[in-house]
C-alpha cells in the first residue's frame, strides 16, 4: 500500500510540473511507438529496394556512389538505435509489470525518444531519392602486350622513348608524331610509352589503321574509358565522347597507324591545343608529311632501323642462339640474315622465330632463299620484302597460306568467327566433317600464324591483328600472276572499281560508293565483301547475274526492303548480312547449298517461314538481332543439318511447353533432334525449359543463359561451355540441365530453389570440367563441397570461385578432411554473414588443458595455386584469415590480397607472410576492427620455434583506406630481418588511429624501389616510427626511386622520423603537402653543409626539415603547398632553394595572408595560386618566375587581377576560376600588356560583371586593344557578366578561332565598340553537342541573339528574365535550374509568378533590382500552381527597395516553398517581415540577411522551432533589429527551442539588437562551434533563459576572441569579453 501511495504521489508531483507538450508524450505513448515502427518499416523497405539496385550495379562491375553508401550507413545505424530502443522499452514494460502500475516517467522518456526517432526516420527516408546510385569502374591502366618476343627492348629505342616522354611533359606541346618505316617498331615504342604511368593518370591507345573507321576508333576509346556508345549516329557518338574526354585532366591518347588525315572533331577528340589541355596525343604513322603538315604535330620523333649490332643481338635472343653454344658458321649465317632484314625489328623477329631450334641445313636453305629477290619498291626496302615473302613461303601448308591471304583482305583486327565463316564458304579447309572441326582447324591455324609473328594478338582472344607490312606482302602475293588467285582489296572507294572480271575476290572496305553497276561482271569471282558507308545504297536486282561462281557474299551496313535476286548464286555457301536493315529476306530460300547464314547485328523483326527450305544450313548466326521477335514454328526443326545456332543478345520469346496457340513462336523442343554442337541462347525463365532438353544433345560449346537477369556483355569469352542459371523456388532442375552441367566450364548460379545442396543436385560427380564458378544471392546453400566419397575429386580444375550474398553458407567444405582446390587462382567471397571457421586448439600459453577458440577462414582448405584472394563483408566474428595451423604450401602463389568490411583484427601474421612468396598487392578497406596489417609479434610462442632466416616479401603495392582502429601497418618492435625490397606504391587514407607508417627496421634501406608514397587524413605524427635502440649518429633513409610524395590532412605530423636523420630521395619529382601545419618542410636557415643541419642541438620543438636543401630539389618538377607551409616560406626558408626543373607550382592559403618570398625557377611552366596572396604578389617580382601558364583559383581579398601577376613576359595561358569576390578581371592597361596571351578562361566567378574595365585616368584617345596571339576565349558560369568590356574600345583578335560562352545569363553583348576577329566563325554555347555552334554575322550579333537559338534554349541551365525579354518566354525550358529575375521597375509591377511554369526543373531563384512589393502570392492563390511549379531550394533576394513581404501574410508557408535549403536577403530596406508567423523551414541550412533596416525581429518562435537543419545564421547591418527570435504565442516561455545542426552564428552591425531572444526560453545549440558578435553595443547577454552550447569553442565579441572549454557559460563569456574591451578602451 505504501508503494502504491508513493507512486501516486510521485505521479501527481510529476504531472503538476508537466507542460501540455510533455503530457502529450504520455497521452500518445502507444501512438508514438506505433508510428515509429510504421515509419521504420517503410524505411526498411526502401533500403531493401535500394539494396537490390546496388546488387545489380555491383553485378555490372560498377562503383557505388558515396552518398548512397552514406545513406545506407545512416539507415543501418538508425535501425540499431531503434532496436536498442525497443529493448529498453521491453525492459520498461517488465519493470511496470513488477509493480503492476505503469511508470509515467519511463513512458514519458520513451515516448519522447520515439517521437524524435520517428522524425529522424522520416528525414532520412526523404533523402533516399538519388539521381544515380553507381558509376562504372574505370578500366585499369594499359596492360603489357602479350606478344613479347618481337618487342625486346633495344638500346637505340630507349632514347627515342625518353625523348617522347620529355616532350609529353612539356606544357607547350600537346600533339607529338612518331614516324618510321612499316615494321620499324613504332607501335612497340608507343606501347612502351603507354606503360609509363608516372606522367599521366590515364593512357588510352586506339588503332586507326588503313581502313579509317571512325565508329571503330570511337568504340575503342570509349571501351577503355568504361563508357558505352550505343548510338548509331557518329556525330552523336562524337559528342558524347568529346564530353567524356574533356573530363580528363591528365591523359595520353595514342592513335596508332595513321594513313591519312584524321578529323579529331569527327571522332570526338577535343582540340588539345585549346579546349582540353589535360589530353595529350601521340600519333604514329609512316608518313612524316601527314604528321607534320596535315595533323599539325608540334614535335616529330623519327624511328630509324636498328643498328647492325643490336639487330644481331635481337635476332640471337629470339632465335635462342648463344655465343657459347653456336658454331661460327651458324653465327655467320645469322649475320647475313639479319642484314637482309634491313634493321626492321618485325622482320628480324619473324626470321628468328622461324629458325629457332632448327638445324644448320634449314639455316643455309633460308639464306639461299633470301638471296632470291622477290619484288621492288613495295615497302621501300627490297630485302625486307624478300624476308617477309620467305616467311610466307615457310608456311608450306596451303591451308595456312590461304587463311593468311584471306585474313589480309579483312579489317585491321578481323574476328576469328568471320575467318571461320569465310573459310568454310571458300572450301579452304580440307577433310573437315563438321563445323566444330572447322572451328578447331581455323583456331589452330591462327595460333600457328601468331607464333610466327604473321598474326599478332588483338583486343581479345577472338580477334587478331595483321601488321600492315605483312598485309602488303599478302596482297601482293594474292595479285601476282603465278598465284592464279587475283584478289582486289579497295579501301574507301567513291566509285565502282575498274573491270574486276579477272578477280577471284573483291573486298570493298568502308566504301562511299553511291551507285553500283547493273551487273557484277565476275565470272570467276568466289568472294565478295561490301562494307558500305551509305546505308541507302541500292543493289540492283540482277547484280549477281554474272557471278554464278560466288561462294561467299558478305554485305555490311546496307538497308534492304527486300533482297536482290539470289537465284543466280547456286554455289553460294556463306551469306553474311551484318548490321543491315532487313525487312523481307524471303529470297534466301533459293540458296539450296547455303551452309552459313549470319545476320548478326542486323535489324530484323521476323524470320520468314521459307527459311525452312535451307536444308543444307549448318550455321545460323542471329547474334544481336535485338528486334527479332518472331521465329515461326517448325522452322528450326526443319534445318536438319544445323550445327551452330548463335542467338546472343537476340530472340528469347520461346513458346511455352504445352501451349497450343497457332501463331506462337518456335519452342525449345525443336532443338532437341538437331545435330547442334554450338549453341548460344537466352531462356527467360526456368519453367520454359523442357525436361529432356540437353539430355541427348552433344554440345561441344555453348553459352546458355536461363533467367531474366543475365546480360550477354558480362559473359566470359574464355570458356567454351558457359551456363548461367537463375534458380526459382519450387522449380526442380531438369534431367537435361543436370546432364548439361557435367561438362560445364563456367557456371553462374543466382537465387535459391529451396535446396541446401544445389551443387550436388546439379552434378553429383563434382563438376570435373568446371573452371569458373560463381554463386550469388542464395539463402539455402551451407557449403560448397560435400567432403564425401562423391566429392573426393570435386572441383579439381576449378580456376576461379566467387561467392556472394550467401546468407546460410557456413563453410567451403563439409566434413573432417581437408579439401584441395588444385588449380584455383582466384577466390572472391562477399557478404557471407554465417561463414565460420571454428577450430579448437590447445592453448600453449597455459599449463592446463584449456582450449582457445580462434575464428579463422581457411582451416580445411588448401589453395596451392591461388593468386587472387578478395574478401568482403564476411562474418564479423571471424577475427583471422589464417591461424597458427596454417599450411605453408597453401598460399605460395598468392599475388593479390583484397579485404573490405571484415572483422579481422590482425591481417597477415609473420608465419603466413613467410609463405607468401609471390605477394605483390595488398588492399584493405573499411575494416573497423583491424589493428595491424603485418603482424610480427609472438603468436602463441610460435616464433620460438622459428629459425632466424630473413624474410623477403615481394610486395609491390599497399593500399589502406578507412581503417579507424589501425594502429600499425607493421609491428614496430620486432627485431627480425624482414624486408620489402620490391614495394613500389603505398597509399594510406583515413586511418585516424595510425601514428606512423613504417617501422625503422623496414624503412632503413629496405624501400629502395618505392616510387609513390601517399598519405591522406591519418593520425600519424611521424612517417617512420622511432627504433627501439637510440641511434648515436643520424639515421639515413634512402628512397632512391621515390618520384611522388603526397601528404594531406595530417594535423599531427611533425617529423619524417623523430630522431636526427637524413632522407635521400634524389628522384623526387612531385611533392604535395597540404594541411600538415606542424611539419617543417624546408631548412630554417642556410647552412654550409648537410652535416651542419643535424649538429644543431637546439632545433625548435625537435622538428627536422623534410627536405634538406642540397638533397632533393634538383629533380623536383611539381610542388604543391597548402596552409601554414605556405606561410612559413616567408621566413627565408626558401631563399637557399633552387628549383632548376620545377615545372608546376601550386600554392594554396585559405586564412592568413601570405607574404612569402620565392626564388626564380627557370623551367616553371605553370603557377597555380589559391587563397589570400595579396602580400605574396606585393613582395615578389612574380614576373621573374617566367611561367607561361597562370591559374588562379579562389583568390580572396582581391577584386581584380594584380598587374604584377600577369606581367610575366612568357604568359600565354590565363585561367581564373572560383574568384567569387572579383567584379572585374583586368584593366585596359593590363590587357594591352598581354601581348603573348593565347588562352583566356574565366569560370565560376559569380560577381564578375566585366572582363576588361577602363583604367582610371586613361587617355580617351587610346581606343584600341590588340590581342595579337589570342586563339581561345572561354567564359563559363559567370552569372553577373554583362559585357566583355563596357567601354567603347575597338578590340582586335587577328588569330581568334574559338570562343566558348556557357551559363552567362546576363551577357547580352560582347562590347559596345568594334570587334575585328577575321578567323572567328562560330561561338560554342553549351557543352552537350560539339561541334554544335552558333553564328550570326559577328560576335556581338551572335551574343545578342543567344536565346533565339533552339540549341541554347534547350540546353541552357541558367537564364535571366527582365521586363524586356519576358514576352519571349514562350517555350518550356527543361534544363534551366537557375533563374535570375531583374529590372522590373515599372510602378505597381507584380512578380511574374506564372512564368515559373516554364521552368519545371527550377531549384534556384534570384530576384534583384525590381519594384515588387511582394514576391509570392497567398497560399490560396498558390494552390493553382502546385504540380506546375518546381519546389525551390535556393532563394536570393537583393536590392528590392519597395519589397514589403516575400510571402503573402498567411500563417503558413506554401508547401511548394517549404523545401528551401538556402535563403539570402540583402538590401531590402522596406521589408518588415521575413516570413509568415508560423512559417516552417525544416530543410533550411543557410540563412543570410543583411541591410534590411525595417526588420525588427528575424523569426518567431514557431518558425525557430522548425529550423532543425539550419547550419549557418548570418545577420548583418539591420539597423532596427532588436531580437532574432520573437515569441508569437501564449505558450509557456519555458518551452525549449533546439537548433539541432547550427554550427555558426554571426551577428554584425546591429545597433538596436539587445538579445538573441528576450524571453526566458531554453535554447539548445548541440553543435554550435563558433559565434561572432560585432557592432551590437546593446547586446550584453545572449538570452535570459537556459542556454546549452556543449560544443561551442570559439566566441568573438567586437573582434576579441576567446576559446571556450568545458561548456563555459556563453552569457558570462560575453560579459567578460565586453568588460575586457571596456577596460581596454578606458
Amino acid at each position: 500500500m505504501d508503494l502504491i501511495c508513493g507512486l501516486v504521489g510521485k505521479f501527481c508531483d510529476l504531472v503538476i510540473d508537466l507542460t501540455w507538450e510533455q503530457l502529450c508524450y504520455l497521452i500518445y505513448y502507444h501512438r508514438n511507438i506505433d508510428q515509429l515502427n510504421r515509419q521504420l518499416k517503410e524505411l526498411t523497405l526502401k533500403r531493401i529496394s535500394l539494396q537490390h539496385r546496388i546488387d545489380e550495379a555491383k553485378n555490372n562491375v560498377e562503383q557505388i556512389e558515396g552518398e548512397v553508401l552514406h545513406w545506407l550507413g545512416e539507415v543501418d545505424e538508425l535501425s540499431k538505435q531503434v532496436q536498442k530502443f525497443h529493448e529498453e522499452e521491453s525492459q520498461a514494460k517488465i519493470k511496470c509489470n513488477i509493480i503492476s502500475c505503469p511508470n509515467p516517467w519511463l513512458c514519458y522518456k520513451l515516448s519522447k525518444r520515439a517521437k524524435a526517432m520517428t522524425e529522424e526516420v522520416v528525414k532520412i527516408s526523404a533523402r533516399r531519392n538519388f539521381d544515380r546510385i553507381s558509376y562504372p569502374i574505370p578500366l585499369p591502366p594499359m596492360v603489357e602486350v602479350t606478344n613479347r618476343e618481337g618487342n625486346e627492348r633495344v638500346d637505340s629505342r630507349v632514347p627515342i622513348m625518353n625523348q617522347i616522354l620529355e616532350e609529353l611533359k612539356n606544357p607547350g606541346v600537346n600533339m607529338i608524331g612518331l614516324c618510321g618505316l612499316g615494321g620499324v617498331g613504332k607501335t612497340t615504342i608507343a606501347k612502351e610509352v603507354a606503360k609509363n604511368q608516372k606522367i599521366f593518370e590515364k593512357v588510352i591507345m586506339a588503332t586507326v589503321s588503313q581502313e579509317l573507321n571512325i565508329e571503330k576508333i570511337q568504340g575503342e576509346i570509349a571501351e577503355k574509358l568504361s563508357m558505352q556508345l550505343t548510338e548509331n549516329n557518329n556525330d552523336v557518338r562524337a559528342f558524347r565522347l568529346f564530353e567524356r574526354l574533356k573530363q580528363e585532366k591528365n591523359m595520353l591518347l595514342i592513335l596508332d597507324d595513321l594513313w591519312e588525315e584524321l578529323d579529331l572533331g569527327k571522332v570526338g577528340i577535343p582540340f588539345v591545343s585549346v579546349e582540353n589541355e589535360g589530353c595529350k596525343i601521340l600519333l604514329t604513322s609512316r608518313n612524316k608529311t601527314l604528321l607534320l603538315d596535315i595533323m599539325k604535330c608540334q614535335k616529330i620523333v623519327e624511328v630509324g632501323a636498328l643498328l647492325e649490332d643490336e639487330a644481331l643481338e635481337l635476332f640471337k635472343k629470339i632465335a635462342k642462339l648463344s655465343t657459347e653454344s653456336s658454331s661460327p658458321e651458324l653465327t655467320s649465317i645469322a649475320t647475313d640474315i639479319v642484314r637482309k632484314c634491313g634493321g626492321l625489328p618485325l622482320a628480324i623477329a619473324t626470321a628468328a622465330k622461324a629458325l629457332s631450334s632448327k638445324d644448320i641445313n634449314e639455316w643455309q636453305d633460308a639464306l639461299a632463299r633470301l638471296n632470291n629477290p622477290f619484288r621492288r619498291n613495295i615497302t621501300l626496302t627490297r630485302d625486307v620484302d624478300t624476308i617477309l615473302k620467305w616467311s610466307y613461303d615457310r608456311l608450306r601448308s596451303s591451308e595456312n597460306k590461304q587463311i593468311f591471304l584471306l585474313a589480309s583482305m579483312l579489317s585491321h583486327d578481323p574476328s576469328v568467327e568471320d575467318l571461320l565463316m569465310y573459310s568454310v564458304g571458300l572450301d579452304i579447309l580440307h577433310g573437315i566433317k563438321n563445323m566444330e572441326d572447322a572451328r578447331v582447324g581455323v583456331f589452330v591455324i591462327v595460333s600457328k600464324l601468331k607464333s610466327l609473328n604473321l598474326f599478332l594478338d588483338s583486343i581479345d582472344s577472338h580477334h587478331f591483328t595483321i601488321h600492315d607490312v605483312f598485309r602488303d606482302i599478302a596482297l601482293s602475293i594474292a595479285t601476282s600472276e603465278e598465284s592464279n588467285a587475283v584478289i582486289e582489296r579497295y579501301r574507301r572507294l567513291n566509285e565502282w572499281p575498274d573491270d574486276p572480271e579477272g578477280c577471284k575476290g573483291i573486298c570493298l572496305q568502308e566504301c562511299d560508293i553511291c551507285d553500283l553497276p547493273e551487273e557484277l561482271n565476275g565470272p570467276i569471282l568466289e568472294f565478295f565483301l561490301l562494307h558500305s558507308k551509305k546505308t541507302d545504297l541500292t543493289i540492283p536486282n540482277v547484280f549477281f547475274k554474272s557471278s554464278k561462281n560466288l561462294k561467299v557474299l558478305a554485305i555490311t551496313k546496307v538497308n534492304f526492303s527486300s533482297l536482290p535476286s539470289l537465284s543466280f548464286l547456286q554455289r553460294l555457301k556463306a551469306l553474311c548480312l551484318h548490321s543491315c536493315l532487313l525487312e523481307d529476306i524471303t529470297e534466301i530460300r533459293s540458296l539450296r547449298k547455303l551452309k552459313i547464314l549470319s545476320l548478326a547485328y542486323s535489324e530484323i523483326q521476323q524470320l520468314p517461314v521459307e527459311m525452312a527450305e535451307l536444308t543444307s544450313l549448318q550455321m545460323l548466326n542471329l547474334s544481336h538481332c535485338y528486334k527479332l521477335k518472331v521465329i515461326p514454328q517448325k522452322l528450326l526443326s526443319s534445318l536438319k543439318n544445323l550445327e551452330v545456332l548463335h542467338m546472343e543478345g537476340s530472340f528469347n520469346q520461346w513458346k511455352v511447353e504445352g501451349s497450343s496457340k497457332a501463331d506462337e513462336n518456335t519452342g525449345l523442343d525443336e532443338l532437341m533432334d538437331l545435330p547442334i554442337s554450338s549453341l548460344e541462347i537466352h531462356i527467360p525463365n526456368l519453367s520454359m525449359l523442357p525436361e529432356t532438353l540437353f539430355l541427348k544433345m552433344n554440345l561441344r560449346r555453348y553459352r546458355i543463359f536461363i533467367g531474366e537477369r543475365w546480360r550477354w556483355w558480362q559473359s566470359n569469352y574464355g570458356a567454351s561451355k558457359i551456363l548461367k542459371l537463375e534458380l526459382e523456388s519450387s522449380i526442380d532442375l531438369t534431367a537435361g540441365l543436370r546432364n548439361l552441367s557435367k561438362g560445364v566450364e563456367d557456371l553462374h548460379l543466382y537465387g535459391s530453389n529451396g535446396q541446401e545442396n544445389v551443387l550436388y543436385n546439379l552434378d553429383a560427380s563434382g563438376f570435373p570440367c568446371l573452371r569458373h564458378l560463381r554463386i550469388e544471392s542464395n539463402d539455402d546453400i551451407k557449403c560448397i563441397v560435400l567432403n564425401s566419397a562423391h566429392h573426393e575429386d570435386a572441383f579439381r580444375i576449378l580456376e576461379s570461385l566467387e561467392l556472394k550474398n550467401l546468407k546460410a553458407l557456413e563453410n567451403l567444405c563439409e566434413g573432417p578432411n581437408d579439401i584441395v582446390f588444385c588449380q584455383l587462382h582466384t577466390l572472391k567471397m562477399e557478404n557471407l554473414p554465417a561463414l565460420s571457421g571454428d577450430i579448437s586448439i590447445k592453448d600453449r600459453t597455459t599449463k592446463n588443458a584449456s582450449h582457445k577458440i580462434f575464428k579463422s577462414l581457411f582451416n580445411k582448405v588448401l589453395l596451392p595455386k591461388l593468386e587472387i584472394l578478395k574478401l568482403s563483408n564476411l562474418n564479423s566474428l571471424m577475427s583471422l584469415i589464417w591461424d597458427d595451423q596454417f599450411l605453408h604450401n597453401s598460399f605460395n602463389n598468392l599475388k593479390t590480397l583484397r579485404v573490405e568490411k571484415c572483422g579481422f583484427v590482425k591481417l597477415v601474421p609473420l608465419h603466413v607472410l613467410k609463405s607468401l612468396n609471390n605477394l605483390e598487392e595488398v588492399v584493405v578497406k573499411s575494416c573497423d576492427m583491424l589493428e595491424i596489417v603485418f603482424d610480427f609479434e609472438d603468436f602463441n610462442d610460435y616464433y620460438k620455434e622459428m629459425d632466424s632466416s630473413s624474410v623477403v616479401v615481394p610486395l609491390k603495392e599497399l593500399t589502406l583506406e578507412n581503417l579507424p582502429k589501425l594502429k600499425n601497418v607493421w609491428s614496430n618492435n620486432w627485431q627480425g630481418n624482414v624486408s620489402f625490397p620490391s614495394l613500389r606504391s603505398v597509399y594510406v587514407n583515413d586511418c585516424v588511429s595510425l601514428t606512423s607508417i613504417f617501422p625503422a627496421s623496414i624503412a632503413k634501406g629496405m624501400l629502395c624501389d618505392l616510387e609513390e608514397l601517399k598519405i591522406y587524413q591519418c593520425g600519424v605524427d611521424v612517417i617512420v616510427a622511432e627504433g627501439q635502440v637510440s641511434e648515436s649518429v643520424p639515421v639515413t633513409f634512402r628512397f632512391s626511386n621515390l618520384t611522388s610524395l603526397v601528404l594531406f590532412g595530417l594535423p599531427n605530423l611533425r617529423n619524417f622520423y623523430p630522431q636526427k636523420h637524413t632522407v635521400e630521395w634524389s628522384q623526387l619529382s612531385q611533392l604535395s603537402i597540404q594541411c600538415c601545419d606542424e611539419l617543417e618542410i624546408f631548412d630554417k636557415k642556410e647552412v654550409s653543409s648537410l652535416s651542419e643541419i643535424y649538429e644543431e642541438e637546439n632545433m625548435l620543438d625537435s622538428k627536422y626539415p623534410l627536405l634538406p636543401h642540397d638533397k632533393v630539389i634538383r629533380n623536383l618538377e611539381r610542388l604543391t603547398l597548402q596552409g601554414k607551409q605556405v606561410e612559413k616560406i616567408g621566413s627565408g626558408q626558401f631563399l637557399m632553394y633552387y628549383f632548376p626543373k620545377l615545372k608546376q607550382l601550386h600554392l594554396s592559403l585559405e586564412k592568413k595572408p601570405c607574404d612569402s618570398y620565392w626564388q626564380r625557377s627557370p623551367n616553371l611552366g605553370e603557377l597555380k595560386l589559391s587563397g589570400n596572396f595579396e602580400k605574396f604578389i606585393e613582395n615578389n617580382n612574380v614576373a621573374a618566375l617566367c611561367f607561361p601558364k597562370l591559374t588562379l583559383n579562389n583568390i580572396s581579398n582581391m577584386r581584380s587581377l594584380s598587374p604584377s601577376l600577369v606581367s610575366s613576359p612568357n604568359l600565354t595561358h590565363l585561367i581564373v576560376k572560383f574568384c567569387r569576390e572579383w567584379t572585374t578581371l583586368i584593366t585596359s592597361s593590363i590587357a594591352r600588356s598581354l601581348v603573348h596571351l593565347t588562352h583566356l578562361s574565366v569560370s565560376s566567378c559569380c560577381q564578375i560583371e566585366e572582363i576588361i574595365t577602363k583604367q582610371e585616368g586613361e587617355d580617351d584617345e587610346d581606343r584600341e586593344i590588340f590581342f595579337n596571339k589570342m586563339k581561345f576565349l572561354e567564359f563559363v558560369h559567370l552569372e553577373r557578366l554583362r559585357r566583355f568590356c563596357c567601354h567603347n574600345y575597338t578590340f582586335r583578335f587577328p588569330l581568334l578561332e574559338h570562343v566558348t560562352i556557357r551559363e552567362c545569363p546576363r551577357l547580352t553583348i560582347f562590347c559596345p565598340g568594334a570587334i575585328h576577329a577575321p578567323q572567328l566563325q562560330s561561338v560554342q554555347v553549351d557543352e552537350y553537342k560539339p561541334p554544335t555552334q552558333i553564328w550570326m554575322t559577328d560576335l556581338n550579333n551572335t551574343i545578342q541573339h543567344l536565346f533565339t537559338f533552339k540549341v541554347v534554349l534547350s540546353n541552357t541551365r541558367s537564364m535571366m528574365i527582365n521586363a524586356k525579354n519576358i514576352t519571349r518566354i514562350v517555350d518550356v525550358f527543361l534544363n534551366v535550374s537557375r533563374l535570375y529575375v531583374e529590372s522590373f521597375t515599372d510602378e505597381g509591377v507584380t512578380f511574374p509568378y506564372r512564368s515559373l511554369e516554364k521552368f519545371p526543373n527550377l531549384d534556384w531563384l534570384e530576384v534583384e533590382h525590381c519594384s515588387f512589393e511582394e514576391i509570392f502570392p497567398s497560399q490560396d492563390q498558390i494552390i493553382d500552381f502546385i504540380g506546375k511549379i518546381s519546389p525551390l531550394y535556393t532563394l536570393v533576394i537583393s536590392y528590392m527597395d519597395k519589397l514589403k513581404s516575400i510571402w503573402k501574410d498567411d500563417s503558413q508557408l506554401p508547401p511548394i516553398h517549404q523545401n528551401l535549403t538556402s535563403l539570402s536577403i540583402k538590401s531590402c530596406c522596406s521589408l518588415v517581415k521575413l516570413a509568415p508567423s508560423s512559417a516552417s523551414f525544416q530543410g533550411l541550412y543557410a540563412l543570410n540577411v543583411s541591410k534590411c533596416h525595417q526588420l525588427i525581429h528575424l523569426v518567431t518562435t514557431s518558425t525557430a522551432k522548425s529550423l532543425v537543419s539550419l547550419e549557418s545564421l548570418e545577420i548583418n547591418d539591420c539597423k532596427s533589429m532588436e531580437e532574432i527570435v520573437r515569441n508569437d504565442t501564449n505558450e509557456d516561455v519555458q518551452a525549449g527551442i533546439t537548433f539541432n545542426q547550427l554550427r555558426k552564428i554571426k551577428l554584425i552591425d546591429m545597433p538596436s539588437l539587445k538579445m538573441f531572444s528576450p524571453q526566458s526560453h531554453t535554447f539548445e545549440f548541440p553543435k554550435l562551434e563558433e559565434i561572432e558578435i560585432s557592432g551590437c553595443p546593446q547586446m550584453k547577454k545572449f538570452c535570459p533563459g537556459v542556454l546549452k552550447t556543449p560544443n561551442l569553442s570559439k566566441v568573438i565579441i567586437e573582434e576579441h576572441g576567446m576559446e571556450l572549454k568545458d561548456e563555459e557559460d556563453l552569457n558570462k563569456t560575453m560579459e567578460g569579453l565586453r568588460s575586457a574591451k571596456d577596460s581596454i578602451n578606458i
